[in-house]
């Protein structure tokens, strides 16, 4: 009876607070301005250009092209959509680990703020969070062929994709399926190959990238433990100890879950995550866009953290630890709820419309992202 409140009530809570915060459209970065760009020249005539005029080439076409057959106005509702298809699989999930636990994930899930930022801008975090999960699923109970289809269209969703599919070929060499799956990894990547192929030969000049920062692994790694630190505790909590503190739950889950056979979600998605998080370490993103990116893993990590509290022996503390980790979960995505809806954001609502899409390159360079930052580590 429980689970099926929380099935009910959580994803209504998100979706009341997802419209209500969202009012005046979702809110736009200059990367928003770019896809929206591509989506109108695509619309035009096929072709795929920034806001500036210049070749779409940085980012994956799919999300461009999804745009393009929606009315703008329609896009908020397609977030929401895609959010409940992430519930639903989330959902799913939670069924491999018992109760009370499961009502945990899925509450933990729902009121994660870096979620609800992720789906109330105009970015591909949405659309890509479904495919991800989705194919995860379908991989994890050998549905190969529906599997192909998520897969290949998640490579045309984010290039990041790549290195969440190479971590899952690393976990097929290793147990020695590659004999059964490499046509299915083929197929996934087809499209990535042939669309980055294009680019390289004919945009090469184009392809200068410069939004990763040069860091040494030290300090990258220290980037992405504070980013995850929000995920857990406060900044008044441990204040000196958060770098540590993650680095203890990182190596104590990955521990407790690499033994085969615990979990089948969190077996498939043990190297996935591994090699996505060596590449935030080694090539990290500016603290500004690392939570963004870190989003692409939550649910999976957030299921093996869950996983890891049930293993340990005593119900009670730990019983306890997670209603607080629930309270300050929740207190902090209300609060950054209501803070969402009263800061001034560019939003896509239809006095923007009515501007043309170039004029959207004057927000200045990243001036609408550096204020998400702020709301992201409240």
């Amino acid at each position: 009876m429980l689970v099926k409140i929380a099935n009910f009530l959580l994803p209504s809570i998100f979706l009341i607070a997802f419209f209500w915060a969202n009012q005046n459209g979702l809110a736009l970065t200059n990367d928003s301005a770019d896809y929206l760009a591509a989506a109108k020249s695509f619309a035009s005539d096929f072709s795929l250009q920034r806001a500036d005029g210049s070749p779409f080439v940085y980012w994956s076409p799919l999300y461009p092209i999804f745009l393009a057959f929606l009315p703008l106005w329609s896009l908020k509702i397609a977030h929401a959509l895609a959010f409940l298809l992430l519930f639903w699989v989330i959902w799913l999930f939670s069924k491999t680990v018992e109760m009370p636990y499961r009502v945990f994930y899925v509450a933990l899930f729902s009121f994660s703020t870096e979620n609800f930022i992720a789906f109330s801008f105009v970015w591909t975090e949405a659309i890509f969070l479904a495919l991800w999960a989705w194919y995860s699923y379908f991989f994890s109970e050998k549905r190969y062929k529906i599997a192909i289809i998520l897969g290949f269209l998640m490579l045309l969703q984010r290039n990041a994709g790549i290195f969440l599919i190479a971590g899952l070929f690393f976990d097929q060499m290793l147990k020695k399926n590659l004999s059964k799956t490499w046509l299915h990894f083929l197929l996934v990547v087809s499209g990535f190959l042939a669309r980055n192929s294009f680019v390289s030969y004919f945009y090469e000049n184009k392809l200068a990238v410069s939004w990763f920062q040069n860091g040494s692994f030290f300090q990258n790694y220290q980037s992405l433990s504070l980013a995850l630190a929000d995920w857990f505790f406060p900044k008044f909590v441990f204040p000196e100890m958060r770098i540590f503190l993650v680095t203890i739950l990182l190596v104590s889950i990955y521990i407790v879950t690499f033994k085969k056979n615990t979990n089948q979600i969190l077996e498939i998605s043990y190297f996935p995550e591994l090699f996505y998080l060596l590449l935030l370490v080694f090539i990290s993103p500016s603290a500004v866009d690392l939570p963004r990116f870190l989003t692409l893993i939550f649910p999976f990590l957030l299921l093996r953290s869950v996983f890891l509290l049930k293993k340990i022996r005593f119900k009670r503390t730990i019983f306890a630890i997670l209603c607080v980790l629930l309270l300050y979960t929740a207190l902090r995505w209300a609060y950054n709820v209501y803070s969402f809806k009263n800061r001034t954001y560019p939003r896509l609502e239809n006095a923007i419309l009515r501007r043309p899409i170039r004029t959207w390159s004057l927000f200045g360079q990243n001036s609408a992202a550096n204020s998400v930052l702020s709301t992201f580590t409240n």
